[in-house]
This record gives C-alpha cells, structure tokens and sequence, in this order.
C-alpha cells in the first residue's frame, strides 16, 4: 500500500498552496495562492503583485485571452518560474489587462502537484509517495 510524505501543509478556510516564484531575473517572491479548479492557466495574480513579473512581460500579440460570459478577458502575460520539489519550472504569470486580479493557482500548475485538500481540518498538503 502507498503511503504519502506530507511537504507542505497549509491551513484556512480556503484550500490555498503557497509557492516560491522567480521573476526572469530569478529574484524571488512566496505567495500563498486559492486554489481555483475552474480557472484554466497557471497562476493569476493582482496586478500589484504583477508589477513584480513585468520584467518577464511578453509581446501583447502573445498575451492569453479567456471567453467568458462577459466577453473575452485580455490579460497581460510575463514569463516565471516556480520551484517544484528543488526543481524549476516555467510558468505564465497572468493579470487581467482592464481590472484588479486575484491570486489564484489553475489547472495547468496544479495538474503537477499532488494535493490532499482535507476539507473537515481545513488544511492542503502538497504530498509525494514515499
């Protein structure tokens, strides 16, 4: 039978990770993000937080566009890079162009994980098999 070594635990009421992001110019910053399963990119930030990866910003033609009931959502877009189990891996950071972000970790990162989200303790682990 497999047993699971918990990395990382994280309490609250919401099922958040909080993950270490290098700008392009491997300067570092933590942040603990909600886990938002509905929301398809890697990781969506304020645009405050933004201002941090902006370094990375790539070409507005290359920037990601969301449909969504209001229409389509343009958000400007910056190369990063998170640590993963002593690992880095490249990632889009994203903000909306036109309003305040929030900060959010999607599907394309959390398909890279391995979670136990425990709703009853309120608490997410990043876990590996042992």
């Amino acid at each position: 039978m497999a047993r699971w070594k918990f990395i990382q635990c994280f309490n609250g009421e919401r099922p958040t990770i909080e993950l270490e992001i290098y700008n392009v110019l491997l300067e570092q910053l933590k942040k603990e993000f909600i886990i938002d399963t509905g929301f398809d990119g890697s990781i969506l930030v304020d645009n405050e937080t933004y201002k941090f990866f902006k370094t990375g910003e790539v070409p507005e033609e290359y920037w990601h566009k969301y449909k969504t009931l209001n229409g389509v959502m343009v958000m400007r877009t910056a190369k990063a890079f998170i640590k993963l189990f002593n690992n880095m891996v490249e990632v889009d950071v994203i903000t909306p162009r036109d309003f305040e972000g929030k900060n959010l970790v999607g599907l394309k990162l959390l398909n890279m994980l391995r979670l136990f989200i425990d709703g009853v303790e309120k608490r997410t682990c990043i876990v590996e098999l042992e």
